[in-house]
């Protein structure tokens, strides 16, 4: 015989599993609002960089690495507002109570 606190927590579980199968199934087929959808920000921003003479050597590799570095962080950021967005949808389809 299982007792009420055993059930609790079979019934939590039963309620996570559905929850990430629900997240793993919309991730890939819901389309996120307008920002956090679409391709991600290219590396090569700003191809003016090589243009301009600048005064100090290798400025130019440095901003370029700079910039790349802000879009990695960038597209990690978009990322993940996409993946709470997701979430967001999935707790959504479950009462209150149990989300």
């Amino acid at each position: 015989m299982t007792s009420p606190s055993e059930h609790g927590t079979r019934g939590d579980e039963v309620l996570r599993r559905l929850a990430l199968t629900r997240y793993a199934d919309t991730l890939e087929s819901l389309s996120a609002p307008a920002p956090l959808d679409g391709a991600p920000f290219p590396y090569d921003t700003c191809p003016r960089i090589e243009e301009v003479r600048w005064r100090l050597s290798m400025v130019d590799q440095l901003l370029r690495d700079e910039l790349r570095e802000l879009a990695n962080s960038l597209n990690e950021w978009r990322g993940a507002l996409r993946r709470w967005h997701v979430w967001m949808s999935v707790m959504d389809t479950f009462p209150e109570e149990e989300a």
